[in-house]
């Protein structure tokens, strides 16, 4: 019952748009914390890092940029969100540039390349221990993925062995940033 309560107070976004309102003054600066990324980092130990709007708005900005994505651009997200690779690469820039984001719930190797070969990624963030997975799978020959073009990622380095194998199984060089 509560929730059909709550459910008959709801407004429908289309009735707010005809009212015409305008939106308050938004209060915050671009100095102001927009972001808590929480990590372990290289150091085992847990810590937050604090983004303001601005960085944050850089880094989404900066990452479609330097990684020449466009509108029409498909990229697989398989980075937890809750990492700044995930939430930054994965999300915010691939949402203001208005691409097409394959969401992973959980990294599966067989399931990134099927998602890779079905929705034609282009781009790829990953961290090295995802592209060592990847290119560890003795099947991933039978899959697909010629439309993959740009795999990078950062959080730990690429070991070059595992660079090496990544480019002898897809003629892809990972782009490592920090």
């Amino acid at each position: 019952a509560r929730a059909e309560s709550t459910l008959q107070q709801a407004v429908r976004w289309n009735e707010v748009l005809e009212l015409g309102c305008s939106p308050r003054a938004y209060p915050a600066s671009a100095d102001d914390v927009c972001l808590i990324a929480y990590t372990s980092g290289t150091t085992g130990r847990p810590k937050g890092c604090m983004h303001s709007a601005r960085t944050a708005m850089a880094t989404t900005v900066c990452a479609g940029l330097w990684a020449g994505l466009e509108r029409d651009t498909v990229t697989l997200c398989s980075m937890p969100l809750f990492h700044v690779t995930g939430i930054q690469s994965g999300m915010n820039a691939p949402i203001y540039l208005g691409m097409t984001v394959v969401l992973m719930q959980r990294w599966d190797r067989d399931t990134a390349a099927r998602l890779i070969e079905r929705y034609r990624v282009w781009s790829w963030n990953c961290i090295s221990t995802m592209a060592l997975d990847f290119v560890s799978n003795s099947g991933l020959a039978r899959y697909d993925l010629s439309s993959l073009a740009r795999i990078s990622g950062g959080g730990a380095s690429m070991p070059e062995s595992v660079a090496r194998r990544l480019f002898d199984r897809t003629g892809i060089a990972y782009i490592e940033g920090y």
